[in-house]
């Protein structure tokens, strides 16, 4: 079963074409997709003003935008006091560990596709193909 499937309600999900995604954070790539230096810049203020409402933030703390994220909530510019961000690479649940540079620090993912290989009883099993076995 995937996890969708096993929420009790229906997620709604808000996207827009002109996000930049994980691991690129080069302008020069979204705009050979067609995307306009404003389309980006708009992408970008919109995402961190979106983010600046939440109550809780979790974010990948090896990206350069969730550290900026995180000093404006800690400094007091979200709508929450008590948010303070938690990194993705703190929580104790393989599922949600990132890597930072995963090709430059195998030990990171080794170990945790470990933990996965340890919590699934699959020796198979690795956290990319959870991801698309699960969603």
């Amino acid at each position: 079963t995937s996890l969708l499937s096993e929420l009790p309600f229906t997620p709604s999900f808000i996207t827009h074409r002109a996000d930049i995604h994980q691991g690129n954070g080069k302008m020069i790539k979204s705009m050979k997709r067609g995307f306009s230096p404003d389309d980006i810049m708009l992408s970008t203020m919109s995402v961190l003003h979106f983010q600046l409402y939440s109550q809780n933030t979790v974010g990948n703390c090896c990206s350069h935008f969730h550290a900026l994220l995180f000093d404006f909530l800690r400094s007091g510019c979200g709508v929450s006091t008590k948010n303070q961000g938690k990194c993705m690479q703190s929580i104790g649940d393989p599922h949600f560990h990132v890597c930072c540079e995963r090709r430059g620090n195998p030990i990171c993912v080794r170990k945790r596709d470990e933990e996965l290989k340890s919590i699934y009883g699959d020796p198979n099993v690795t956290l990319d193909n959870l991801q698309l076995k699960n969603w």
